[in-house]
């Protein structure tokens, strides 16, 4: 009561006489749990492709069962710089094995084919899937590195430039670890490359008179530079 108003009338049961038409209060919590679970599935299968991880299935676990048809594709997904023979044979060999055979993908079984050095191949493939971060780290620090060089003052940058930025970034070894004598070869021989250093410079008539000694040793010293710079 509100000032002689009746505001609502007390009721002794405060259950509801129907059934709520969205949220039901007679559920346990199994069937809860067990629904939520559900939608959760669903939720993952409706956005997740189950056909592209279908190739990794050989190495979820080892059996005599798996076909040389699947062990083909799951050498181009996860190790195609192994040779294709020597996988195949190694899964062979350790899916007859009674230690290793039918056991699930995890440390433990990558601790027994470690043990095995005929078996590197499939160790190798089995380090590969184990070593994959359940997280978005990574690619957060992409967008993190992404978005510190792609400035306002770099606007004009190309994709392909961005993304060779940043897989150097990521992918590179430290500038105190890196060797350039590769990539300058590799840069010397992709087409036929001269000295900047003109010899016939010293023979313009602009040249002449204007300390002709002076230049003409830096000219050299620039030369012999060049030369023991990119001689290997």
């Amino acid at each position: 009561m509100l000032k002689d108003i009746q505001l609502y009338e007390k009721k002794n049961n405060s259950r509801r006489k129907s059934h709520h038409l969205f949220v039901s209060d007679t559920r346990s919590f199994s069937a809860v749990r067990n629904n939520t679970l559900e939608h959760i599935k669903t939720f993952l299968a409706d956005r997740l492709d189950a056909e592209e991880w279908r190739a990794f299935k050989p190495l979820e676990r080892l059996s005599i069962t798996v076909t040389d048809l699947e062990l083909n594709e799951c050498h181009k997904m996860i190790c195609p710089d192994i040779n294709l023979v020597d996988f195949v044979t190694s899964y062979r060999e350790a899916s007859y094995t009674s230690e290793v055979a039918e056991k699930k993908m995890s440390i433990q079984l990558l601790k027994l084919l470690l043990l095995n050095e005929a078996w590197k191949p499939l160790s190798i493939s089995v380090g590969r899937l184990l070593a994959a971060k359940p997280h978005s780290a990574d690619v957060e620090r992409l967008i993190s590195y992404y978005n510190v060089l792609k400035t306002s003052g770099r606007s004009s940058l190309s994709p392909n430039t961005i993304k060779d930025c940043l897989y150097v970034k990521l992918n590179m070894p430290s500038v105190s670890e890196y060797n350039p004598k590769e990539a300058v070869l590799l840069w010397l021989n992709e087409k036929q490359r001269h000295s900047k250093v003109q010899e016939k410079a010293t023979n313009q008539e602009w040249y002449q008179g204007v300390f002709p000694e002076a230049k003409a040793d830096r000219l050299k010293q620039l030369s012999d530079d060049y030369n023991k710079c990119y001689s290997f």
